[in-house]
This record gives structure tokens, sequence and C-alpha cells, in this order.
């Protein structure tokens, strides 16, 4: 049986879990740990949902791109 449109709509909605932006702050919440890793803000949106970080308190830049699903706004929800 096909879902109804309503069941539909919310899916879609669901798949967007975490939007960046150019500028955002974030941090880094490592998976096995729950522990947030820093501040950084986001300098660039890759392919892939991937997104490239510089350090707040340095500027140094991250040295990996980071997947949106270890990005938080806020450190406190994991």
């Amino acid at each position: 049986m096909e879902p109804r449109a309503e069941e539909k709509q919310e899916k879609v909605e669901d798949n967007v879990q975490y939007p960046f932006e150019i500028n955002d702050i974030v941090w880094i919440v490592n998976p096995t740990y729950r522990s947030p890793l820093g501040e950084f803000r986001v300098t660039k949106a890759l392919p892939d949902d991937k997104f490239e970080l510089v350090k707040v308190s340095d500027g140094s830049l991250h040295p990996e791109k980071v997947n949106s699903k270890y990005l938080r706004r806020d450190p406190g929800i994991a």
C-alpha cells in the first residue's frame, strides 16, 4: 500500500536534519564519546554533505572534511 501524501512530505522534512551555512558556528561531536571537540566556523560546503571548518580559537583549518551528522549548533545536543 502506498503511503499518503502527508506521510511522504513528513519523510522528506525528516531527512533535512542539520542544515548549515557559511560562517555558522558549530561544534564537532565525536560519535564514540558524545563529547564536543571544539567550536568551529563553517567556511565551505562540499558534496556528500561535508563541510570545511576553521577553528574559532586560533583560525586553523580543520584537517578533515566533516560530515554534517557530526556537527551541532549547540554542543549540548548529542
